[in-house]
């Protein structure tokens, strides 16, 4: 065998490597789907993470995506900006806000959950529904639960 066909072997062969390429199927399809409401793929798992957890600090939603704050400044000022979230006082610091989602948010939120289905039925449709709950219960096995916020 050839380092070539080695090196393909291993590749093809590669969890990694399918997995990223999953991904980044998955970011294609859900980036044409929020971009009929505007948004991206920035801002949707933003508007997502308050929706689910109500008001938050743009510290603990950093701290969550194992970021840094200022790194997601950004997004969340067009988010304000576009009327589905809001800043509001913290209730105990004078210097954090905490982050809410405005009734425009909230409403948008059921039409975020139908993109989410569709585009996991499509990625997911080669499997058998077996299958599909299969790879779902793998996957929760292998994303630590201090990854999944």
């Amino acid at each position: 065998m050839t380092l070539q066909d080695e090196t393909r072997a291993v590749r093809l062969s590669s969890f990694g490597w399918m997995a990223q390429r999953l991904v980044a199927d998955l970011d294609r399809q859900m980036a044409v789907e929020l971009e009929e409401l505007g948004l991206t793929m920035a801002k949707f798992p933003l508007i997502m993470m308050v929706s689910e957890l109500g008001p938050v600090t743009q510290a603990d939603i950093a701290r969550r995506f194992s970021r840094p704050a200022y790194s997601i400044s950004r997004s969340l000022d067009y988010l304000v900006k576009d009327g589905l979230l809001e800043r509001r006082p913290h209730p105990t610091s004078r210097r954090a806000h905490e982050i809410v989602a405005t009734p425009k948010g909230q409403a948008l939120a059921p039409k975020l959950h139908d993109i989410v289905r569709r585009v996991n039925a499509r990625v997911l449709s080669p499997l058998s529904p077996e299958e599909q709950q299969q790879i779902t219960l793998l996957m929760e096995k292998l994303v630590p639960n201090e990854d999944r916020y």
